[in-house]
């Protein structure tokens, strides 16, 4: 029995050491920030010979570059419709308002969706999944802007807010840190839950490799182990 033991121990050991190769990998802003870095570090340790290059843009630049051919997967938190593509959700994402420390709305416990009236706002350019979902959520509830700041990187939107530029809508994920430092507030809103879907989405000409396959399965198990 101990010897059937060692013989799985080292049968798994040779199989993750066979494994190896280059996985070049799209990922959009808030995923390749903020939630591929320590999940690419524990695959790693599983498989010490594969190699990862992240290229990282907007939703839309990441849908591009796996139509291109340029990386063998696209991670993203928008949305696509091209057909010559196939997308899967494998992560639920929770965005959250935020604001600065001295801004009027950080100061109550909760607020109502008009106090978000002709308010301030720092985002993401078009194209981005975090600005789709902005404007989703301005647009049905009917809400005016005053101003409206775009800027191109997730961790310039925070620069903003903590700076009193305005209120931002953003992954919580992005903020974890600065809330806990004290230096951004989150609003909190009733009734009104902002959650989507993080999906990976590969080219359906191409074809997959055993390496992308394998990357698709420790997602599934990554996801499994958050939700």
């Amino acid at each position: 029995m101990i010897k059937m033991y060692e013989l799985t121990i080292r049968d798994i050991y040779e199989h993750h050491h066979l494994v190896k190769g280059l996985i070049k990998v799209g990922a959009s802003f808030t995923i390749g920030e903020y939630i591929i870095p320590a999940f690419l570090a524990e695959l790693q340790k599983t498989y010490p010979n594969l190699e990862f290059e992240v290229v990282i843009g907007n939703t839309e630049k990441v849908v591009e570059l796996v139509q291109l051919f340029k990386v063998d997967i696209g991670l993203i938190e928008g949305q696509t419709n091209e057909r010559d593509l196939t997308i899967f959700p494998f992560l639920e994402d929770e965005l959250v308002l935020i604001a600065p420390i001295s801004h009027p709305l950080s100061q109550k416990k909760q607020i109502e969706i008009e106090d978000l009236q002709n308010q301030t706002w720092v985002t993401r350019e078009k194209g981005s999944g975090t600005r789709e979902y902005l404007d989703h959520v301005i647009s049905s509830n009917g809400l005016k802007i005053d101003h409206l700041m775009v800027i191109s990187s997730t961790q310039g939107i925070k620069e903003a807010v903590i700076n009193g530029i305005g209120l931002s809508l953003i992954s919580r994920s992005a903020i974890t840190r600065d809330y806990e430092q004290n230096v951004i507030s989150i609003l909190c809103i009733e009734s009104i839950p902002f959650f989507r879907k993080f999906s990976y989405v590969y080219s359906n000409s191409g074809g997959k490799n055993k390496n992308v396959d394998l990357l698709i399965e420790a997602l599934k198990k990554h996801s499994t182990k958050k939700s």
